[in-house]
């Protein structure tokens, strides 16, 4: 292979690499505008609703939509050198957490789950964003 050839791959590379950098600003724009609007609602139905099982919901929804926008950051990033920010977390909340979540719907089926949580904290350092791909 030439030196003119191997140049002008790279040109057609870097050329290539804008262009989805290009893209995920888009994306990333267009998801991140209407995960900002269902913020606002959210805080707006937390700060009006009495009822706590609204307001536990809603608070289980404003998480998940802080997540996703955290994975649109990641995406805005992903060619960035750098490593994803870890943070620490508690292992039982979040297993608390999702058995909330699913509770409800296996309940309908007649799926009764119960967790029996750890009386200490287990924290973890981790990107809560990322998932495993192998155990």
């Amino acid at each position: 292979m030439t030196h003119q050839e191997r140049l002008r791959k790279q040109v057609v590379l870097s050329e290539n690499l804008a262009s989805v950098g290009l893209l995920a600003a888009g994306v990333a724009h267009e998801i991140n505008y209407p995960l900002d609007i269902m913020s606002y609602y959210l805080e707006n139905i937390r700060f009006n609703a009495d009822n706590a099982t609204v307001q536990n919901s809603v608070k289980a929804l404003e998480e998940e939509v802080s997540l996703i926008a955290q994975i649109v950051e990641n995406l805005l990033t992903f060619s960035d050198k750098k490593g994803l920010a870890l943070e620490q977390f508690d292992m039982v909340t979040l297993i608390k957490d999702l058995v909330d979540l699913i509770a409800h719907s296996a309940k309908k089926i007649d799926v009764r789950i119960t967790f029996e949580a750890s009386p200490d904290s287990i924290i973890v350092e981790a990107n809560r964003n990322e998932s495993f791909s192998t155990w």
